[in-house]
């Protein structure tokens, strides 16, 4: 791999943990403030979770992309994208598509990808943890909770929706943020330990 190459690399894994610190923070925003905020309303949650889902659906197509037999996932980051974009747009969309409808689209994203994690078939997180399968496998299993209350539910304002959603949200946050701020770490501490490599076997030549 080239000097270019390398640069290219290095800045996409940049902006891939940006991205996740930034869907960690926002979950965790969204957990406190449907747990602090005694009227909460069903904008803010169905804003943020169009808002989470888009990212999440970006962060997989870059992921999952180049990889061969990863078909399910690219189509369930596809579905992700466009239900984000659908429920961020639904002031627009409504006009075409019934909210009821878009409302079962999120249901149905919240659903598959917490099949999805559950089963192993996506690991949660960044890559320093993403291989906890009991972690990937809670998380799933509240997804999996979360989508089907949203998808049964008459209007999902319904308290439990709320509830789980809570759930869910300050424990995915703070898991994503834990994730990477371990591969951070671990990553600085990789390159000094190069650094100091390549220093000592210029001592040597």
């Amino acid at each position: 791999m080239g000097e270019a190459e390398n640069k290219e690399h290095d800045l996409g894994h940049e902006i891939g943990l940006g991205i996740t610190i930034l869907r960690g923070l926002m979950l965790i925003v969204l957990g406190l403030s449907l747990l602090l905020i005694p009227d909460k309303t069903y904008r803010m949650l169905v804003n943020a979770m169009g808002i989470y889902w888009l990212m999440t659906g970006i962060v997989l197509i870059r992921r999952h992309a180049h990889a061969r037999g990863n078909r399910l996932l690219l189509a369930a980051a596809i579905a992700a994208v466009l239900t984000g974009l659908l429920v961020l747009g639904r002031g627009v969309s409504r006009q075409w598509l019934a909210e009821v409808w878009v409302k079962g689209l999120l249901g149905g994203v919240i659903l598959l990808n917490g099949i999805l994690h559950a089963t192993a078939q996506s690991r949660f997180g960044r890559g320093a943890l993403r291989g906890r399968p009991l972690v990937n496998v809670l998380l799933g299993l509240i997804e999996i909770v979360l989508g089907v209350l949203v998808l049964v539910t008459p209007t999902g304002r319904e308290p439990i929706v709320f509830s789980i959603a809570i759930v869910w949200s300050l424990l995915a946050g703070g898991f994503l943020l834990v994730g990477a701020v371990v591969q951070w770490l671990q990553e600085r501490r990789q390159q000094r330990l190069d650094q100091a490599a390549e220093q000592l076997s210029l001592i040597h030549i």
